[in-house]
């Protein structure tokens, strides 16, 4: 069921409400007598006749309203009557066609209404997410209208010569030949510059590509390219995470409203002077700033670092890549308003801090950087090939370093294992020598002989394997061979 339906098009019901009314009065004027030719000629006569009156061209005793047929007179109450009904119904049902809070705006809703039935209201527009709802013939509208803006949304109002306001979240009424300049969204955004996922920026036309889907290709590429210190060209993807400079909950909004912010983002938008002037393509729009931003920031650090620097560690001690402390520099720079400062080769020049222009411009445009990710990497197919060589040459040595380094290891501690295991066979096997010893050191009578030492080592192996839990299942006919061993010193 489309807008036009007269189940949603208020106008429509409007007037089929009026058009009902007055069918049904005709119907029981016609049944009460009805009106004759007469009546109504004589009541118009008498209407120029009270016009005149006041203009002064003419003069009498009789009023006009004497002239005037009385069943016409009953039928001028009720018209005046059914107008004063149905202005009062207007000003009752625009009390619940939008939110209101206040006199005022119930006033503006009423006017609104009004000009709705006559055909001479300006664009009902919605803003949902930071996105105008609306159709271009609403657009084209020049009256007085209404915008209503979700919690997420904002919004800055032109007329044809200047900017006018900015708005917030709510019901916001707008004046005449006022509509809406630019849209806001309240919420944390992203946007993305470089090869989608996928995409080899670097490929030749496809069969399947058509020219247009071929150009937009190679523009994606120039988006985000850049050149190392050795000359080798990188394309990534980048992508900026961002929002208005506004603060949670202000403006009794969740996402923070200030239209101090609104109006910043508005009135400095940029231009890209590669577009010709007379295209809306020139224009850049507020929320592509900080992702064209951060794609000059890539190319302005990439030229300090060599390819392998990118994916290389210096030392031990650092533990960031070339391509780390790219996307760090980067995201400080949009992020706070002092930097450290790098030379030509991506160290520190010794010089300091020094203030992010980037950061200031972020704030003088009302907007607050919060990420930005620096990711898939893609280079030309020859540096690609080399890259990949120097890279398996790199993990070959690093697996063979690591396999030597495993095997010392492993060698090492099966040495240690060993020794630890003859110490502890060792203190279990001397156990019942050593406390027999201990008791009778003060009688050298009764020192063992080698026999009985023999036994005592013998039966402290054997009581070992009976109370270990590991090795009693291990060991099942080795400890009868130590209990004949036993008996067989004994005998002899």
């Amino acid at each position: 069921m489309g807008d036009d339906s007269i189940f949603r098009n208020p106008k429509k019901q409007i007037y089929l409400v009026t058009f009902v009314f007055i069918v049904w009065y005709g119907i029981l004027v016609f049944k009460t007598g009805g009106l004759s030719l007469d009546d109504i000629f004589i009541t118009i006569l008498a209407i120029m006749f009270g016009l005149y009156r006041r203009l002064g061209l003419l003069q009498g005793d009789i009023g006009a309203r004497d002239l005037i047929p009385e069943n016409m007179q009953a039928i001028l109450r009720d018209g005046w009557v059914f107008f004063f009904v149905l202005l009062g119904g207007l000003i009752f049902y625009a009390q619940f066609v939008l939110p209101l809070h206040n006199t005022r705006e119930r006033w503006e809703a009423f006017t609104r209404l009004v000009l709705y039935v006559l055909r001479r209201h300006g664009p009902a527009i919605s803003i949902v997410d930071g996105a105008p709802k609306h159709s271009t013939a609403e657009l084209e509208r020049r009256g007085r209208g209404v915008i209503m803006l979700d919690t997420a949304s904002a919004a800055v109002l032109r007329t044809p010569t200047r900017f006018t306001r900015a708005v917030g979240p709510g019901t916001v009424f707008t004046g005449k030949n006022e509509t809406i300049a630019n849209a806001f969204s309240l919420h944390l955004q992203s946007k993305s510059l470089g090869p989608r996922g996928g995409e080899d920026p670097f490929a030749e036309q496809d069969e399947d590509e058509t020219d247009q889907e071929y150009k937009m290709r190679g523009e994606r590429r120039w988006e985000t390219r850049g050149t190392t210190r050795d000359g080798v060209e990188v394309v990534p993807r980048i992508v900026t995470i961002f929002k208005l400079d506004n603060e949670p909950n202000e403006g009794q909004t969740q996402f923070g409203y200030n239209g101090a912010t609104i109006w910043k983002a508005n009135g400095r938008e940029g231009i890209d002077p590669q577009k010709a002037t007379d295209t809306h393509q020139r224009r850049v729009r507020w929320d592509w700033l900080p992702a064209f931003m951060a794609a000059e920031l890539w190319r302005e650090y990439l030229s300090k670092f060599m390819l392998n620097d990118l994916f290389m560690r210096p030392n031990q001690v650092v533990e960031e890549t070339g391509l780390q402390k790219i996307e760090r520099f980067v995201q400080t720079r949009l992020t706070e308003p002092r930097v450290e400062h790098l030379n030509e080769f991506g160290k520190p020049s010794g010089r300091g801090k020094m203030t992010s222009p980037e950061y200031m411009r972020m704030r003088e445009r009302g907007l607050r950087v919060k990420q930005v990710v620096i990711t898939n990497l893609q280079f030309p197919p020859e540096f690609e090939a080399r890259l990949l060589g120097q890279w398996r040459d790199r993990w070959q040595d690093q697996a063979r370093t690591t396999e030597m380094t495993t095997q010392q290891l492993r060698s090492r501690k099966r040495m240690e294992g060993e020794e630890t295991a003859l110490k502890e066979f060792a203190d279990y096997a001397s156990r019942l020598l050593g406390d027999h010893l201990i008791h009778n050191a003060p009688d050298p009578s009764l020192a063992p002989d080698l026999s009985q030492s023999l036994e005592l080592l013998v039966r402290g192996t054997h009581d070992q394997t009976v109370m270990d839990d590991y090795l009693r299942p291990l060991i099942t006919s080795e400890k009868q061979d130590l209990v004949d061993l036993i008996e067989w010193i004994r005998r002899y």
